[in-house]
């Protein structure tokens, strides 16, 4: 795959559904796209390595744009150093018209490929607009340096994305209107540059051709230094250049071969490449350290898998090297299968290249701006961290009013954005405070909603409604197993007062602790439980009521734990079981009724694994192979081992179990006695639990029996002297015809 920075938006490869794809070196194909935040041409080597695909806006009137994929142009050669730069400042100030009067102005050179205005805005929505709302990447050469150039959006609506290009950058060339001065978003702008770690900034100030006056262009010099030096660059060195990038791009468009001299609009445009050149030193990379990109835009390309775009922090990565995806949603593994920067092949990414990697397996649901890429386990998400924060005046455009402890702003760090609650406000004393007052620097207690790869000393900006409200550094990492550890301490001081008051102790060399360790992301080992001064051990699984608790949730344990009680019961019945004298028959109702149990007791709790079924079985035949005298060596089937002993699989016993549990009862055959029973017919009497009662005739006729008397002679008499209790109960107060009429249907 080759990554092309000279689009104006990033974009997600889509085929309609009267296309169907089957590269080709000569085919052409018409793609749809959806919205992306940033800009970047994919290259479609990653597909095949002769295919040139051209992506077009349909005959259908589109909002989207038009972007083009193109196979890799070779490899990337390394002749000189890399930069990252790009330009920022408030919108309309020239900073996209600046940027192509950079490409055009090298490009004569024979350095660059120039692009022009419309190639860099390229979105219909930024040409009717006439601004830029997406980060575009383009790419040029000076006679000393390669650089990779971010053109940023000025906009107050767009500075999210303006975030996510600074944070690529090793110096900013800040455009600033020389008609204008510096307006609210070029004061953004420089925090915000500071704060994502923008080291060093070169000032351009543009139109001049709309100055008359030279004074007053001298003021806004003045004015834009003390402005850098109020956030804390060095305004009195910075180097300022003033020209038009309008009158320069008009004459380079006009005749792209003017040379240097001939244009003094031009000139400047080199003037400034010297500058930059000059002033912004070529950065340390941190090669040595473990490799971390930050995510800056995330591409699918159909029949080769998930593509990644950003700036390498540190490190180095090679295609097939392992990456972990950290941060917003769990963990995963990956491999690198491609890298590449400007459509041309890397064999190694180094620290301040803008690549894009392919990587293996992984879908674009799975992946988002705002993750990082890290060599496998040096770096963890986290959601709670301690910063020191400085909130910015009402007259630096911040807050007008306090907030409070519960105050839920924006948070940007690298390329993300995630929303965070303020729980805890310290002072400098590390005193609890009520509320932060704009143009207070305080200690702040940040819990993010979601987890993001961050570390100490990592900077980070504080947005609301659209503005930036303050800045900040990240002091310390709060891990949510210290929390955890602080409250279990807190918890067994209740606890062992509460037993001391009713006479008992807490033992301290039998007490453990286990912690569920389901959340991978907040994982750690460094917390500690005590009672008193004594360290309570961490295990990793407890015996309780039978079963087995593991740390992770799953049920080995458990399964083993069942395995052994299994095979205990076998060898204490083995003098029976591997009885050649005994039936077979008989060994298999013996097992049914005192092993197998043993091995089931509790399985209806299991979250049952295909490879536990599997242990289960293989046990269970053992057990029934060895009671037949035969081995696997014998090569009999499991079936007829289980019908010999008339035992069914286990694992249908312990479904059986499961939905026996859950209330889902098998019902028994037709046939079988006790449903015969269910279906007689109930006659006048509701029978109750036991053996089934005498009707009330049969009890009639027994009572007469007993006492040798004739039904006939019942009529007249008191019926209660002579009949039973329940008889009498009946026709106590009955008369004596009905008492005849009832009697002429006892039998004789």
């Amino acid at each position: 795959m080759a990554i092309s920075w000279a689009a104006a938006t990033t974009s997600k490869l889509a085929y309609p559904p009267h296309v169907h794809f089957s590269p080709s070196p000569s085919s052409n194909y018409l793609f749809l796209k959806t919205h992306k935040p940033s800009a970047t041409h994919l290259s479609s080597s990653f597909i095949h390595p002769t295919t040139i695909l051209h992506l077009a806006a349909a005959n259908t009137t589109t909002r989207r744009r038009s972007f083009t994929v193109r196979a890799a142009r070779g490899k990337f050669e390394r002749k000189k150093p890399h930069v990252n730069i790009g330009t920022i400042g408030h919108v309309d100030h020239g900073k996209t018209t600046l940027t192509a009067a950079l490409t055009m102005a090298l490009a004569s050179l024979g350095n660059s490929a120039p692009k022009k205005y419309d190639e860099i805005d390229a979105a219909p929505e930024e040409r009717a607009r006439g601004i830029t709302i997406n980060t575009a990447t383009v790419e040029y050469e000076t006679e000393n340096r390669h650089y990779a150039h971010v053109d940023c959006p000025g906009h107050a609506d767009y500075v999210k994305n303006m975030i996510t290009g600074a944070a690529q950058m090793d110096g900013a060339i800040l455009v600033v209107s020389g008609a204008d001065g510096p307006m609210p978003q070029t004061k953004e702008h420089i925090l915000l540059a500071k704060q994502v770690g923008v080291p060093n900034i070169v000032v351009f100030l543009n139109k001049q051709d709309q100055v008359d006056d030279e004074e007053l262009l001298q003021l806004v010099e003045l004015e834009v230094r003390e402005l850098l030096s109020k956030y804390e660059f060095p305004g009195d060195d910075v180097p300022i250049i003033s020209g038009s990038a309008l009158l320069s791009l008009e004459a380079l468009m006009a005749n792209p071969a003017i040379k240097r001299g001939e244009n003094q609009w031009v000139d400047k445009i080199y003037e400034l490449m010297e500058a930059v050149d000059d002033y912004i030193p070529i950065p340390q990379r941190q090669t040595e350290l473990p490799f971390l990109l930050a995510i800056e835009d995330v591409f699918t390309i159909t029949g080769r898998g998930t593509v990644a775009t950003g700036r390498v922090e540190r490190g180095t990565i090679r295609v097939g090297e392992t990456v972990d995806i950290v941060g917003v949603k769990e963990t995963r593994n990956t491999t690198v299968t491609g890298v590449e920067m400007f459509q041309k092949i890397l064999d190694e990414a180094l620290a301040g290249d803008n690549v894009g990697l392919l990587l293996r397996g992984i879908q674009k649901t799975d992946i988002q701006r705002g993750m990082v890429l890290a060599k496998p386990g040096t770096i963890t998400p986290h959601t709670k961290f301690s910063a020191i924060v400085y909130v910015l005046k009402k007259e630096e455009g911040g807050r007008h009013s306090p907030f409070f402890s519960g105050y839920r702003p924006q948070f940007y760090m690298r390329t993300t954005d995630v929303t965070g609650k303020v729980t805890e406000i310290m002072n400098d004393k590390d005193e609890e405070s009520k509320m932060v007052m704009p143009g207070d620097r305080v200690k702040l207690v940040v819990e993010l909603i979601v987890p993001v790869a961050c570390e100490q000393g990592m900077r980070f900006a504080i947005r609301e409604g659209g503005k930036t409200v303050g800045a900040g550094v990240i002091q310390s990492i709060i891990e949510y197993h210290a929390m955890f550890g602080w409250r279990i301490c807190r918890n067994n001081v209740t606890w062992r007062r509460a037993l001391e008051t009713h006479g008992f102790r807490l033992s301290r060399d039998k007490s453990e602790y286990m912690e569920c360790k389901f959340n991978k992301s907040r994982r750690v080992s460094n917390s500690e439980v005590k009672i008193g001064d004594h360290i309570i051990p961490q295990v990793t699984r407890f015996k309780y009521l039978g079963s087995v608790i593991q740390d992770d949730g799953e049920i080995e344990g458990d399964v083993n734990h069942r395995f052994q009680a299994g095979w205990m019961k076998w060898r204490k019945a083995s003098g029976v079981l591997c009885d050649a004298k005994v039936p077979i028959k008989l060994k298999g109702k013996f097992y049914r009724t005192a092993v197998r149990p043993a091995i089931l007791y509790g399985t209806e709790c299991w979250a049952v694994k295909s490879q536990h079924e599997t242990k289960v079985g293989v046990a269970e035949m053992r057990m029934l192979r060895w009671m037949c005298g035969k081995t696997r060596q014998d090569k009999i089937r499991n079936r007829a081992i289980r019908e010999k002993v008339g035992v069914a699989p286990i694992v249908e016993k312990m479904v059986e179990n499961r939905l026996r549990w859950f209330g889902h009862v098998e019902r028994r055959p037709v046939d079988s006695v006790v449903r015969r029973v269910d279906q007689m017919e109930r006659r006048q009497t509701i029978r109750g639990r036991g053996r089934p009662k005498k009707t009330i005739r049969e009890v009639i006729k027994k009572d007469l029996e007993l006492n040798d008397l004739d039904r006939r002679l019942l009529v007249g008499f008191d019926v209660g002297n002579l009949a039973h209790e329940s008889f009498m109960g009946g026709f106590l107060n009955s008369s004596d015809e009905t008492i005849s009429a009832f009697l002429d249907e006892i039998p004789v």
